[in-house]
């Protein structure tokens, strides 16, 4: 193979634009994808929470940020969560 092609090497953004190739660009977000996080402490009587990733915000830097919603439909990020989970995986 051509290792000259213009997609190899590239990474997932748009170079004129710095828009993510792997997300809607009018929303920033990739689908949460049934990941879940996981804080060891922040439920309630302070024990362990799990709550469902509903999204991945994607900055321009290309960090991707968890946005999670909870049992009262309340969204936030999930930066600080103690671990993060993959689809199956609890």
């Amino acid at each position: 193979m051509d290792d000259d092609r213009p997609d190899r090497g590239r990474d997932a953004w748009d170079e004129a634009t710095g828009v993510a190739l792997v997300v809607d660009p009018k929303r920033g977000t990739i689908s949460g994808g049934g990941w879940h996080a996981y804080w060891k402490d922040e439920g309630p009587d302070n024990g362990p929470l799990t709550e469902q990733v509903l999204a991945w915000l994607v900055t321009s830097r290309g960090r991707a940020t968890p946005i999670t919603v909870d049992a009262h439909n309340h969204v936030d990020d999930a930066g600080s969560a103690d671990r993060l989970s993959p689809p199956g995986e609890k």
